[in-house]
């Protein structure tokens, strides 16, 4: 199986399925899928999702994004479910307001902290989706995804390490795009912010797990904090194991 998927014309969708867990058993190819934004998907990238059998679409971007550039399977009917649910809130903006801080060390904590019903209902949607793969996204499917995606994958029993390395591998795939925007500028300091921008450091995930253990003692004390019932928690493991 390849973890890279190719949905024409996404850069960074990929396959949860291959990790092995901390009790060794391997997550599941074909149930979870991350990816960047559906709204660059061609005709023939919708057919491949749909081909590679993913029922349900779980868009995480805000309302304006997707105003901007619709999920290709927004208006479609091709026996898919499309839900748009924006996983940090209203904007950027409103979400930094509440006091997230951009590139700072706490940014992916304050994701778990600061949007605690937003990521409770996304968690719900997976874990209560009907049978088939579940797709879901933001718009380069880094940070919003990125996070889900610790969240299922440790919950899981994959090891801290290697869902540290699962977010990192977004810096692959998502290198040449980087290097498209660092050439459109020639000021120093713009290029080293797209350059830091598009940043997947191993470290950041670890210190997000780290995060989630010191302050709500598991992943599944984080689950139940933001609503999820036990049940639901084990639907979701019993999903991609």
């Amino acid at each position: 199986m390849e973890r890279k998927l190719d949905f024409p014309a996404t850069v960074n969708a990929r396959d949860l399925g291959g990790y092995t867990t901390t009790g060794g058993a391997t997550t599941r190819w074909g149930a979870l899928v991350r990816a960047d934004s559906t709204s660059r998907l061609t005709p023939a990238g919708v057919q491949a999702v749909l081909d590679y059998g993913v029922r349900t679409i779980i868009d995480l971007r805000f309302a304006d994004e997707v105003e901007r550039h619709p999920s290709a399977f927004e208006s479609t009917n091709h026996g898919s479910r499309y839900i748009a649910h924006s996983l940090l809130g209203e904007s950027w903006e409103r979400f930094i307001e509440h006091g997230a801080v951009f590139g700072d060390s706490y940014w992916y904590g304050s994701f778990l902290d600061l949007r605690q019903s937003q990521i409770g209902h996304v968690l719900g949607l997976i874990a209560d989706a009907p049978a088939g793969g579940v797709l879901y996204h933001c718009a380069v499917g880094k940070d919003r995804t990125g996070v889900i995606s610790m969240l299922l994958l440790t919950n899981a029993g994959v090891p801290d390490e290697i869902v540290a390395q699962d977010y990192a591998l977004s810096a692959v795939y998502l290198r040449e795009e980087a290097i498209q925007y660092i050439n459109m500028t020639d000021d120093p300091a713009q290029k080293a912010r797209v350059e830091d921008g598009y940043s997947c450091r191993p470290e950041y995930a670890l210190g997000t797990l780290n995060h989630l253990n010191r302050r709500y003692g598991s992943v599944q004390g984080y689950m139940r904090a933001v609503g999820l019932t036990d049940e639901q928690i084990t639907r979701l493991c019993k999903r991609l194991v």
